[in-house]
């Protein structure tokens, strides 16, 4: 040993009744605690929102990063005590739960949603998940979900007279009260309506990315233009949300006419389009809902022919309707 070095058996240090002790072994953790602090260490100062949820949708981790605070105003204690119906804009619940419900029904199952969350300020923002069902991989036993900001569009100066002019549209809240007027009549008469939601199969979020805001809104002003010119008097047109529109039919609530209608749309809205010189190529998809189902409520009616959208999205091998 060298000269003025002093070996010290380490158990000498302890007192005698620590010495005598067995370590404590290490504490154990769930196979949750442990994912959701690998994804909070790798998720940390990320735009990204990850979520760990168990079967029944109850949130088991939620990433406490500043980019809950920044989409929604909420810190995610506070949206960890709110159901989803304070969060959810209503036409979009049944949507995300019926998405939700797929994905957990199915081991290793995907889905990719876009759908509108209030904020604190009481206004609505734009989010989308990608839902992964990790529930059998022992090193996660969740869903995993992960939530970005969708931009909002940003507004775009008139187009000159040699484009193509925006259609004249309803507003969300002056069409649902048109259908809550087709709702009287059809209550207290013959009087029939029908309710289509058009987007492009494409779909707002994939244009986006594709083609950024100035063509993807340059594509909808077409869209818009296309629909309002297949208006007959007394339909109405109205934009619901970013790339998806609705029209109420009026006098027909028979479903064979209503689909007959629905594909005369497609062949005349789903072909190209043309924005600030970039040609888009789209089909279109239509959901359709008929007051053959008696309606008590315009947000109702709105929703179903919402849901039958996301049905003919979803199957394979159809023909872009479905109600």
């Amino acid at each position: 040993m060298p000269a003025g070095c002093v070996a010290v058996h380490s158990r000498a240090m302890l007192p005698p009744a620590m010495a005598e002790q067995e370590p404590s072994p290490p504490p154990e953790h769930s196979s949750l605690e442990i994912a959701g602090s690998w994804i909070q260490a790798l998720t940390d100062g990320s735009k990204e929102v990850v979520a760990l949820l168990d079967q029944d949708g109850g949130v088991q981790y939620l990433s406490v990063s500043g980019s809950v605070h920044h989409m929604v105003g909420y810190d995610a204690l506070d949206i960890m005590s709110m159901t989803p119906a304070q969060l959810l804009h209503p036409l979009d619940v049944r949507r995300v739960f019926d998405a939700f419900g797929a994905v957990a029904a199915h081991p290793g199952g995907r889905i990719t949603i876009d759908y509108r969350v209030r904020h604190s300020g009481g206004h609505y923002v734009r989010l989308e998940s990608t839902a992964v069902n990790r529930l059998r991989d022992p090193h996660v036993s969740a869903i995993v979900v992960h939530t970005r900001e969708l931009p909002s569009p940003e507004v775009v100066a008139p187009p000159p007279s040699s484009a193509v002019p925006p259609a004249e549209l309803d507003d969300e809240e002056t069409f649902l009260t048109a259908i809550e007027e087709a709702i009287e009549r059809a209550t207290a008469t013959d009087y029939r309506f029908s309710v289509l939601a058009v987007e492009l199969e494409r779909g707002y979020g994939a244009m986006l990315e594709a083609y950024g805001e100035e063509v993807t809104a340059g594509v909808l002003r077409v869209l818009g233009r296309r629909l309002d010119q297949l208006l007959r008097p007394g339909d109405r047109l109205a934009q619901i949300d970013e790339g998806r529109f609705a029209i109420l039919l009026d006098g027909v609530g028979d479903r064979m006419l209503a689909e007959r209608i629905a594909a005369r749309v497609q062949r005349t809205v789903g072909k190209k389009f043309n924005a600030k010189g970039q040609d888009v190529l789209s089909t279109s998809l239509v959901g359709i809902a008929t007051s053959e189902r008696r309606y008590e409520q315009a947000v109702d009616v709105l929703r179903d022919a919402v849901i039958a959208l996301v049905k003919a999205r979803g199957e394979s091998g159809h023909d872009g309707r479905a109600v």
